[in-house]
């Protein structure tokens, strides 16, 4: 399951507005909250702030992830043998944004406060020579960065890789999102946004969020710069409570047989906008938004991703042919099989390569421009839904 989070730098807010935001994350579902020390001059003056900061997302289910690198140690006091600062503070989580580079680390790991330590995901060839010799393996989460200064984000490429790396190893693994309201804040005076992606650096979070799910591998997102919006909570919400929504299987009578599809939570969800069509049918909308489990079965075709369960449930529905005038189809339109193919009629496709318009096909509606890439992380058996923009 997918955790939700925010990002709060208490040494340039005001505490009050702080601990109200972190009651609204926590009201929308938010489960993590990210911060930092060694930005901080003046550690002692802020020990008070931390600690309430830290009480109040307890109570609220959050969780308290803080930077550190190895000069904070020296400024509380303490080393790596002994985190027991960190504990006192209500500190869940130590971010080696920068780590020792060598057996500290696997000290580190292996504590006995409970105190999970996350590693930069940049560092791969560096985590798996911590993960080879911790003892406590389950103490090790990894995280992506964020970065401030525009165009110094990562790319998509690398980012999909190290997600496939770090899935084989089954570590839990972070990343960061951009708020979109103006004038936010991270640990720097830069407000150019604070995220992991370059290209999400100006996207709106419910694309953000859908964008990442569709690519897969990652199992906590959070919004790096404060504050944002309570509207933005609110799609982010109801991303999580589409991820949460429980599975069951789906049967089908088609008159002469029964078919169930059974539930497979391994599978990944994905959301999809879609413009509808202004003369969809009541049926055809039905059969697209309504339906639950469209998937695509992996046979390799480079032409559509081929959503066939709705042939199970609406094969005896009647779904006359409707005129579309362009001669083809286009990536990222989305289309039904009429009754002129019964065999395969109410099968749902996504066009991924220009397609004959031969009439056998009814035009549903379009993914929208800005997120037609998302259906290049599709994969076999992955499910899709679609919600009408």
């Amino acid at each position: 399951m997918i955790e939700f989070g925010i990002s709060v730098y208490p040494e340039q807010e005001d505490i009050n507005e702080t601990l109200a935001y972190i009651r609204m994350a926590g009201k929308y579902g938010c489960t993590r909250l990210f911060t930092s020390m060694f930005s901080i001059d003046d550690i002692e003056a802020v020990k008070n702030k931390f600690s309430l900061l830290t009480k109040t997302a307890h109570e609220c289910g959050i969780t308290v992830t803080t930077d550190a690198n190895p000069k904070l140690f020296e400024r509380l006091g303490t080393s790596e043998k002994d985190l027991s600062p960190i504990k006192e503070l209500g500190i869940d989580v130590l971010r080696m944004d920068v780590p020792f580079f060598g057996e500290k680390d696997i000290t580190l790991v292996n504590n006995d406060q409970g105190i999970i330590i996350e590693f930069n995901a940049m560092l791969p060839q560096f985590v798996d020579a911590i993960y080879a010799k911790a003892e406590h393996k389950e103490n090790i989460r990894i995280c992506y960065n964020f970065y401030p200064e525009r165009y110094t984000g990562v790319d998509y490429k690398p980012y999909v890789n190290l997600n496939e790396h770090y899935k084989k190893m089954n570590l839990p693994l972070g990343m960061f999102i951009s708020s979109q309201e103006k004038n936010t804040h991270g640990p720097w005076p830069i407000t150019n946004g604070l995220c992991t992606l370059e290209e999400q650096r100006t996207m709106d979070v419910d694309l953000a969020i859908r964008e990442v799910l569709a690519i897969g591998g990652i199992s906590a997102i959070m919004i790096g710069n404060a504050y944002a919006s309570e509207e933005e909570f609110k799609k982010l919400n109801s991303i999580k409570n589409f991820l949460e929504e429980k599975e069951e299987a789906q049967s089908f009578n088609t008159g002469t047989e029964s078919h169930t599809i059974p539930v497979d939570l391994t599978r990944k969800k994905v959301l999809l906008n879609i413009e509808l069509a202004e003369d969809i049918t009541d049926i055809e909308k039905e059969i697209l938004i309504n339906f639950k489990n469209h998937s695509d079965a992996g046979d390799g075709t480079a032409y559509m991703l081929r959503s066939r369960f709705p042939r199970m449930a609406y094969g005896r529905s009647a779904i006359p042919p409707r005129p579309y005038k362009p001669s083809h189809f286009t990536k990222g339109d989305v289309v039904i099989v009429n009754d002129t193919l019964s065999r395969y009629k109410a099968e749902v496709q996504i066009v991924l390569k220009d397609m004959e318009n031969d009439g056998q096909r009814n035009f549903l509606g379009r993914i929208p421009e800005e997120e037609i890439h998302i259906l290049d992380y599709l994969k076999p058996r992955d499910i899709f839904r679609f919600k009408e923009k």
